[in-house]
């Protein structure tokens, strides 16, 4: 039997939430936020 989870987080960028910084973590991968230049990584 096939066990399903989600999960489903509100970000906000006036709380200083990044969707960029959100998807690497989740991918654990390098991304580059194009917009402020900032490179979030995750790579273990």
């Amino acid at each position: 039997m096939a066990i399903q989870f989600a999960r489903i987080e509100f970000l906000s960028r006036s709380t200083g939430g990044d969707s960029c910084r959100k998807a690497s973590y989740n991918a654990r991968t390098i991304v580059k936020n194009k917009h402020t230049k900032i490179r979030y990584n995750f790579f273990y």
